[in-house]
């Protein structure tokens, strides 16, 4: 995954989710369709050459009955891209 960060606004490769900049090293996005709400959050921790993701999704049941809402998290490697 790429993480790319603007003035203001960021974007993740393979993310459609519409990405805000706070501060140096974070990015997060909300993102709402038919009921679900999603909350994307990117971080690189910088001294320690790492990227934090976290996501959580509710509603899902409003478009497929039964499907359950989701919460994950990963930690990986970051290397800076000149």
């Amino acid at each position: 995954m790429v993480l790319c960060f603007d003035e203001k606004t960021g974007s993740v490769s393979g993310d459609d989710t519409h990405l805000e900049r706070f501060g140096a090293s974070t990015l997060a996005g909300w993102a709402t369709n038919n009921g679900i709400e999603l909350f994307e959050v990117y971080q690189i921790d910088r001294i320690n050459g790492k990227v934090l993701f976290t996501k959580t999704r509710i509603g899902s049941s409003t478009v497929l009955p039964g499907a359950p809402d989701v919460v994950g998290a990963f930690v990986g490697k970051a290397v800076r891209m000149r």
